[in-house]
This record gives structure tokens, sequence and C-alpha cells, in this order.
């Protein structure tokens, strides 16, 4: 047995006869803190009973093994009680403790309560307290909003901005500017709202320096600074390509091929919008690569807008226009130039447009035995077919119009019969 464990027992056996349950438990605590079943704080910043420690400080607290984060929740306490945040790093095992704001020359105890608990389940031997004496200084903060109120949170499209200040109640006075050195700042009495225009209008991130002091201004704080980005540019948006539907096309899954990007600040959000009896897939997608559908096709153009627009506020727009042709050229008029009935092999047929198309024409034959040869394609407005078969030959001719759609079909016949049916 370990000589301090050992002695340890000795000591509570003394008292053993009087009290045999808490001799008990006194050795499990001594076993349970020998053996490293505890979980334990190993260091803290600031050190306990510090003194003169910055307003502005963190605290910091190490444990010798990792924790449970989900224990934290309720088990940290200020006295006297302050607001503050905290977080935990898994990787250095380190509890961070950000108050919001420390009065100077102030006495600060901070308690985590036994409940915290290692991830292997230990436990605290008893709460932990750190205690430490904030120097006599004055100290705050600064955050900067737009007042845009159509700009995100750090972003603003215009230099009209507001600047929120917190400070403890050393400081009396405060100074502002966006040089570091505040050489161009004035002493002002200490306020926690100011309107402020930004001098420098190139977009992207801006600062603001700001100091804080006694009335005197003779104890004065650090320089801090806070940060927005100024973005005064509209994002470039490109809806897509035009494209065109005819009256044997589906109507459902057309995808434009959109984009949208924005340089200083990025795309907040996309919209789309539309002509009747367009509908979107999702009109509010987090990306522009949407779907959209149109639920009839009654003739008539119809317009895609695409709106973005960007974390500071500014918004663009584009269209694309989906072209929507239903009207089918007339049906071309067909006829057979050569003598039918006959004996030739060949025959020539002749075609008229309809009205309505582009010149374009397609035709194929189909012989006696309905074998169809391939379709094609010609702008000629005739044809002669050779190495007929014997039997009805026929050619069927259609025109299609500048959208693409295809004409009715016409047909012209000839029959070809061999030379020994010739009549008498």
């Amino acid at each position: 047995m370990r000589p301090l464990l050992a002695a340890a027992i000795a000591a509570m056996a003394l008292s053993a006869c009087s009290n045999p349950i808490d001799f008990v438990d006194s050795v499990v605590d001594e076993v349970k803190a020998a053996t490293g079943r505890y979980l334990v704080v190993s260091a803290s910043s600031p050190a306990a009973n510090a003194a003169e420690v910055s307003p502005g400080s963190a605290i910091a607290v190490t444990f010798d093994r990792a924790i449970d984060p989900a224990t934290l929740e309720g088990a940290i306490s200020f006295s006297p009680a302050v607001e503050f945040s905290y977080s935990y790093d898994e990787t250095t095992m380190v509890l961070t403790i950000t108050p919001a704001m420390l009065d100077g020359g102030t006495a600060y105890t901070v308690t985590i309560a036994a409940t915290v608990l290692g991830a292997d389940g230990s436990a605290l031997r008893g709460a932990y307290t750190v205690s430490f004496t904030t120097a006599n200084v004055p100290f705050g903060s600064l955050s900067i909003a737009s007042t845009n109120a159509g700009s995100q949170a750090g972003y603003s499209n215009t230099t009209s901005v507001i600047l929120s200040i917190k400070a403890n109640a050393q400081a009396e006075k405060m100074c502002y500017s966006e040089t570091a050195d505040l050489s161009d700042a004035t002493w002002l009495v200490l306020d926690v709202t100011k309107a402020y225009t930004l001098k420098d209008t190139t977009n992207g991130t801006r600062t603001v320096y700001i100091q804080f002091a006694d009335d005197a201004v003779t104890n004065k704080s650090q320089v801090i600074n806070a940060t927005i980005v100024y973005d005064d540019v509209a994002p470039t948006v490109y809806a897509g390509a035009d494209f065109t539907l005819l009256y044997t096309d589906n109507t459902a899954g057309l995808a434009p091929s959109a984009s949208a990007t924005d340089a200083t600040s990025g795309i907040a959000r996309y919209s789309w919008t539309g002509s009747t009896y367009l509908v979107f897939s999702d009109p509010t997608a987090a990306t522009p690569a949407i779907t959209c559908s149109l639920t009839t096709l009654d003739g008539g153009d119809r317009y895609a807008y695409l709106t973005a627009t960007d974390k500071a506020g500014n918004g663009a727009s584009d269209s694309v226009t989906i072209y929507v042709d239903v009207v089918i050229p007339s049906t071309p008029v067909a006829s057979c130039t050569t003598t039918t009935p006959g004996t030739a092999s060949s025959a020539s047929f002749s075609w008229s447009a309809g009205g309505g198309g582009n010149g374009t024409f397609q035709y194929r034959l189909k012989d006696y035995e309905g074998t169809y040869t391939a379709y094609t394609s010609t702008t000629s407005l005739a044809y002669t077919a050779t190495s007929l078969t014997y039997g009805s030959n026929t050619l069927y001719i259609q025109e299609r119009d500048a959208a693409g759609n295809w004409s009715g079909i016409d047909s012209a016949s000839y029959f070809r019969y061999p030379t020994y049916l010739l009549p008498i």
C-alpha cells in the first residue's frame, strides 16, 4: 500500500469506532483520489488569487482528461454574477469561459460544479473554484451593424453603420476611428450607440478601432477593434440561355443553366419568378440550379427571372426566355409527275409548301410490301425515286418551321407493273 494512503487510512481509523460509515466513505474517497479516479483541474488562467487581471480576460480551465461537454450546461457560475459564454476544446481539454464584461478593481470567483463529468464517467472531487481580482482599468467592447435591414450581420451595402458599445464601470470616455493609432480621433463621453459613416469606401473588410478611458483620460484601455464587410456592388447573375419549346415537347424538368456570383460578400439567397403557367421546383433554393415546368403549352413566350441577393443586401436579376411555338406549318401538297401506272423503274415527285414552314422538308418512300426508307431532309421541291419495286410506291412529305415543329404529312403514289401486263 502506498505510504501516504496507508497513513491516511490509519488516521481515519482512530475515529472509526464512533462513525464507521463516515470512515468507509473517507477511505473510498482517499482511494479514488490516490488512484486517479477523480476528474482533476490541472491548470487555470488566471491562476488562483491572481491580481491585476485584465477585465478583458477569458478564463481558461484545463482538465486532466476529456470531459463530457453536455455536463457543462448550468454548471458554471460567476460571483458577482456576469453574463458569459463558454466553449470546450476536446483536443486540448481546455474549457474557455468568456465574460461579457468585467468591472475593474473587482474580485471575482468562478465556480465549476461537481456535476461536470469526465468522458470516462469520472467526477470532480468537489466543486472547483478560482478567484482573481481585475485591474482597476477601463475596458469595453465594440460591434458594427449596417443601417440597412437587408444586410446580414457583419455586412453592409451602405457606409452608414451603427457602432454598438459596451463598457465597464471604469470607462467614462471613448474615442474611435478607422485609423489604428486613433491619431485623428476625439475623446467623447461614453455612449452605447453611435451613428457612424465609414470613411474608407473600398469594397472589402472595414475596421473601426476604439479605446476607453476614465473621465480624466489618464487611465486608458488597450485599443480594440471591430470589423464589417462593406459591399455596394450587386451580384453577377445569369439566368441561362434562351430555349424553345415545341408543341410536341415534354414541358417538365426544364433546367435553365443559371449561375450567380459575388466577389465581396457572397450570395445569400436566390429567388425564381416567372410568367403564367411557369412552375418552379424550388423558387427559393439555396442554389440557382432548379427545374421548372409549363403547365400548359398555349403559345406565347414565357420568361423566368432569377434574382440573387448578396449578404450585404445588394440584389440583381436576369431573365431567360422560353420561346413557345405550338403552331405547326401547313401540310405541303405532293404529286407524282410521272404517268402512273407505268412500267418505268423510276418516278418523279414534286410538292409545294403549304405555308408557315421554313423551306426545310423531309420525305421517305414506302414500297408495295410496306417497307419504308429512312427520312431524307431537303430544301428542294422535287425528288426522283429510282429502283422502284413492282406495285405501289408512295412518297410521304412534310415541312418544318423555324422552331422545329413539323407539319402534317401529304403523299403521292406511283404504281409500277411488268411490261408483260401492258394493256392491249
